[in-house]
């Protein structure tokens, strides 16, 4: 897929379910198949609807950051979309490429945003660096009756990390 064309994608089959990406991320079903439905706002990271984005998980759902570890289920899947809106208020998921199998759908994109605020980790709180991230990211959706049944999110802790200065580049 050429990099003008991520945008223009119209559907793409993925099994039973479908995303409906065009408001941060929300599922519909679909009668026999599931299409990945991509408009010109894509997964956006900008539009932080809590009450959406929850209601888009089935109700034993799950969200995990890999690169942290941690988990997000039930009322706790918010806490996501606040941690990075809260860090990052111009938040953005740049997409890449898709990858549907049946029931499953790999996307690859880069995380994009300025750390303007404090950024909540398992390990501790960093600081507002004021500097910007542009890292590459993986994510893994199984859907199941027209909901995310597991999302997995791959983004790589190092890059962000070395971006924002956490980490020494020597």
């Amino acid at each position: 897929m050429r990099r003008d064309d991520r945008h223009q994608l119209g559907r793409i089959p993925i099994g039973r379910a479908a995303i409906d990406l065009s408001h941060s991320l929300t599922v519909t079903p679909q009668s026999r198949r599931a299409h990945l439905d991509l408009t010109s706002r894509g997964v956006t990271a900008e539009v932080k609807d809590i009450p959406g984005w929850v209601n888009a998980f089935a109700q034993d759902g799950t969200f995990t950051d890999m690169s942290t570890g941690v988990t997000y289920r039930g009322e706790t899947l918010g806490d996501v979309v606040e941690i990075y809106g809260t860090a990052f208020s111009d938040m953005h998921r740049e997409l890449h490429r898709f990858y549907p199998s049946n029931d499953v759908v790999v996307v690859q994109l880069a995380l994009q945003g300025t750390q303007d605020g404090p950024l909540t980790l398992p390990t501790g709180t960093i600081p507002a660096t004021g500097r910007r991230m542009d890292a590459p990211c993986c994510d893994v959706f199984e859907l199941v009756d027209g909901k995310i049944k597991r999302f997995d999110c791959y983004p790589s802790g190092t890059v962000i990390m070395s971006q924002l200065g956490v980490l020494d580049s020597a």
